[in-house]
């Protein structure tokens, strides 16, 4: 019962590799903003004046 277990690092896990935590939250932030401009975008196309 005097054995203490000790916690093993997980090499995938992004709060012990700070570089890795970094390109994530890039990668995270650069694909929202490209999702929101995709949106902007189709919403601006479909309410757009027609010439007819």
């Amino acid at each position: 019962m005097g054995n203490k277990l000790e916690p093993i690092d997980n090499p995938l896990d992004i709060e012990l590799n700070k570089p890795s935590k970094a390109k994530f939250l890039f990668y995270l932030g650069f694909f929202g903003f490209f999702v929101f401009c995709i949106g902007c975008n189709y919403g601006l196309w479909t309410r757009s004046y027609k010439k007819y």
